[in-house]
């Protein structure tokens, strides 16, 4: 995966990892007393976004006319089918179970949409991808 095809997968994690936060927080600010999954797949929401912009930034730094040398792990996760993409979508997966419950014909669901078991599983989720990109900037800084 060239350059470009990178740092647009990873402003698509920053993106999804955006609406999940957004609508963790307008879960929160509308239900007293939420459940502490939903601050926790929030923050680790951010912590995914702030790793991905690093890694757009780090991205945009180098000159992409070896391609071939640059961000070999990056590279190497972005085949297509690979982990990056793998996380991604497990991310819109998670955003989908999110965003719906939120809000729904301007009123707002006062039921968090994941169970226990959900909920664990989406803190899996973010915390593979969280430590599937920082592997990628890990390896690709040194």
């Amino acid at each position: 995966m060239d350059p470009i095809g990178i740092a647009g997968i990873l402003i698509a994690f920053a993106q999804v990892s955006f609406r999940i936060t957004v609508s963790c927080s307008e879960y929160q600010k509308f239900v007293k007393d939420a459940p502490s999954e939903v601050s926790r797949t929030r923050d680790e929401a951010v912590s995914i976004r702030n790793v991905a912009e690093r890694l757009v930034d780090v991205v945009d730094l180098y000159d992409s006319s070896d391609s071939q040398a640059t961000f070999p792990s990056l590279r190497a996760m972005g085949v297509k089918g690979g982990p990056l993409e793998g996380c991604l979508r497990e991310l819109n997966t998670l955003e989908a179970l999110l965003a719906p419950s939120v809000k729904k014909s301007r009123m707002f669901v006062l039921k968090w949409p994941l169970n226990r078991p959900e909920a664990e599983k989406s803190r899996s989720i973010t915390e593979r991808t969280k430590s599937t990109l920082q592997l990628a900037l890990a390896a690709d800084n040194a």
